[in-house]
């Protein structure tokens, strides 16, 4: 009979593998940039995961911030991620279907359930996701789906499925890489959250150097680092940076050596850094709270160890005190140095009744596209909420949005841009363009236009990261486009200003199209945007793949994208029943590494502090309907479902050093 069965999951694992290698390899293959890198690279990571699962694991959580190049590519259902996640999901259960010997120490805990609750949480939140696939997909038509395409369409259901699904998917090989290897699991985890931050503080740098400069803290400009998703608001960053800070201060506070403490430090000032000048209440109101957490835990385990193994070396409580309270007074400082530095963040906590208010406001219009008990029940549908606010809007307070139209006679696609529902200053417009070189001269644009009423069409070449534009050249064209036939534009775009030299780092620019014409709609095609030297910049630039290297933006009209809280977010697109699975996913995995068998587990308070503090963000903001971030939080819980009271996971073994 175990033979029966283990060949029966081994069938089971390598008709799931293959499949997904497969397809993560075809799309390589057509990815919009690079395709013989992309598909060099994802062979790669998928041999790594083969090899050295663990090391695959810690890559992956590393390059979760940065690996996203969505601005280029024009690809926003699928992403450079989810081509690591399938190879470690593919690697990993084909890895699995080897058999290992039971590691001796962890045989006695390998029966231990991960609990009633939590097994509660996963049932009832696979359901909810299901059902919301479903229902989001039937609401949205099912038009076929494009990578590129929007948020209000079918493209935005399977974007928001897949973090549960590659969750899930991973859940096997996450356990057996526990199981086989404890030490290397929990090195895993804590190296890749490590060095996932240090990176995303170091794109923060580079975001301040390039913009407004390391010193300003008075000008409007939030960091986003690597988060693309920001493009239409949210906190992309604030979700990850609560998840991935209590890893620094348990590094830290951890930290056995020089080597060790330099690189903890490193990232613990790189992320400090990130978490300043996001200028964002929730991340200075929630993330304190997690460390804090993260600190009490720590004192609870070293108090507990020293009492266990007196002798075993491990570092007194007073040290422990010593290191927690420098950080403090870092905080501290980091702090004053914001508030006293510049005028932005005390203007922003002095706005926060007002901005209180505004939220509240929006939060009750979330509540009334609850339609019925059927909606209260099992929601709307997944990746629904954007489209369901847009069409509870009355038409004269509606943004302008874009889509993609296919062939019609000519051959190939077309951009139809559609303005917003009245006037709007300019930094609520709807934008689509590309990314360009930032250079300064003549740029030449043109293109073809079909239409049935006047329009006012606005473009910017801008030096821009995402959202905060810097030097610019605009115009704002008169156009009377015809319904019959294609007009041709031409027009010349004076970009003085590019291209200047910073201290520091370099910006990038986009050049960028938007229809200021309440209720019109603009039909585009053919463009050519020619910078001064005379090399066409633009990708794509008839349509052919759809939105492929086209990527948009709204600078400051965000509410309609977000619901702007976590509940409210599972409750309008998942209903009760996904609120209460994740609700008790995170009960569960808080009691697991708080109260539970893995409370002495070296891994058990920075887990604690991380998903902690993900919900106090959670309160002012979405998170969840950010595919990264939602997959991070749901990895870090099924880590802590998994961990075991283990003589390799206990904190007296434990060195803290990372790996390599």
């Amino acid at each position: 009979m175990k033979a029966a069965a283990g060949a029966s999951a081994t069938g089971v694992r390598i008709a799931v593998a293959v499949p997904l290698m497969v397809a993560a390899l075809i799309a390589a293959a057509r990815w919009p940039i690079a395709p013989a890198v992309v598909l060099a690279a994802t062979a790669a990571f998928f041999g790594l995961a083969l090899w050295r699962p663990a090391c695959a694991l810690a890559a992956l959580l590393a390059l979760l911030p940065v690996l996203a190049f969505a601005p280029w590519t024009g690809w926003i259902a699928i992403e450079e991620i989810d081509l690591l996640l399938a190879g470690l999901a593919a690697g990993g259960l084909l890895r699995a279907c080897v058999p290992a010997a039971p590691d001796p120490v962890d045989r006695a805990h390998a029966g231990e359930p991960p609990g009633r609750l939590a097994a509660a949480g996963f049932g009832l939140l696979t359901l909810a996701w299901g059902i919301a696939t479903i229902r989001g997909l039937a609401a949205s038509g099912m038009p076929p789906l494009d990578p590129s395409h929007g948020y209000l369409d079918a493209a935005n259901t399977p974007r928001l499925a897949k973090p549960l699904g590659w969750t899930l998917l991973l859940l096997p090989v996450l356990a057996r890489l526990r199981r086989d290897d404890p030490r290397a699991f929990g090195e895993a985890i804590r190296g890749g959250m490590l060095a996932g931050l240090a990176l995303c503080g170091t794109a923060a740098v580079w975001e301040r150097a390039a913009f407004p400069g390391l010193l300003d803290l008075s000008t409007d400009y939030r960091s986003s680092a690597g988060f693309w998703e920001m493009h239409v608001g949210g906190a992309a960053i604030d979700g990850y940076l609560a998840l991935a800070m209590p890893f620094a201060l348990h590094a830290t506070l951890r930290a056995r050596n020089a080597r060790s403490l330099v690189l903890a430090g490193v990232a613990v000032t790189l992320g400090a850094h990130a978490c300043l000048t996001t200028f964002s209440r929730g991340v200075y109101l929630a993330i304190p709270l997690g460390l804090a957490l993260t600190l009490l835990l720590e004192r609870g385990h070293t108090r507990r160890a020293a009492t266990a193994q007196a002798d075993n070396g491990i570092r007194p409580r007073a040290s422990l005190r010593q290191r927690g309270a420098l950080l403090a007074l870092g905080g501290a400082a980091g702090c004053a140095a914001v508030f006293l530095g510049g005028s932005y963040m005390g203007d922003r906590f002095a706005d926060s009744a007002r901005d209180l208010q505004a939220r509240i406001a929006h939060w009750r219009d979330g509540l009334r596209l609850i339609d019925g008990p059927l909606d209260a029940l099992i929601g709307k549908g997944l990746g629904r909420w954007p489209a369901a606010y847009r069409s509870a809007q009355p038409p004269a307070e509606r943004l302008g949005t874009h889509a993609w139209s296919p062939g019609d006679g000519d051959g190939d696609g077309h951009l139809r841009l559609i303005g917003p529902g009245s006037p709007v200053d300019a930094g609520a417009l709807h934008r689509i363009g590309q990314r360009v070189a930032p250079l300064p001269g003549t740029w030449t644009l043109r293109f073809s236009m079909r239409g049935d009423a006047p329009a006012l069409l606005h473009l910017e070449l801008c030096e821009k990261h995402l959202l905060y534009p810097g030097a610019c050249a605009v115009r704002t064209l008169a156009l009377r486009p015809s319904a019959e036939r294609w007009r041709p534009v031409r027009v010349h775009l004076e970009a003085v200003g590019l291209g200047r030299e910073t201290s520091l780092a370099p910006r990038p620019a986009m050049f960028t199209m938007s229809l200021a014409s309440p209720g019109a709609s603009l039909a585009i095609d053919a463009l050519e945007l020619r910078s001064p030297d005379g090399i066409a910049r633009l990708r794509n630039p008839d349509f052919d793949t759809g939105l492929a290297h086209w990527f948009f933006s709204s600078d400051h009209a965000h509410l309609p994208w977000h619901a702007k809280n976590l509940p409210l977010h599972l409750l309008v697109e998942q209903g009760l029943l996904g609120l209460a699975g994740f609700s008790l996913l995170c009960m569960a995995a808080l009691g697991r590494v708080m109260l539970g068998h893995a409370r002495d587990h070296r891994l058990a308070p920075p887990l604690a502090g991380a998903i902690l503090a993900f919900v106090g963000v959670g309160l002012f903001d979405s998170l969840l309907d950010i595919p990264r971030i939602a997959l991070l939080c749901l990895l870090l819980i099924a880590c802590a479902l998994l961990l075991r009271k283990d003589g390799a996971g206990a904190l007296p073994e434990d060195r803290c050093s990372l790996p390599g």
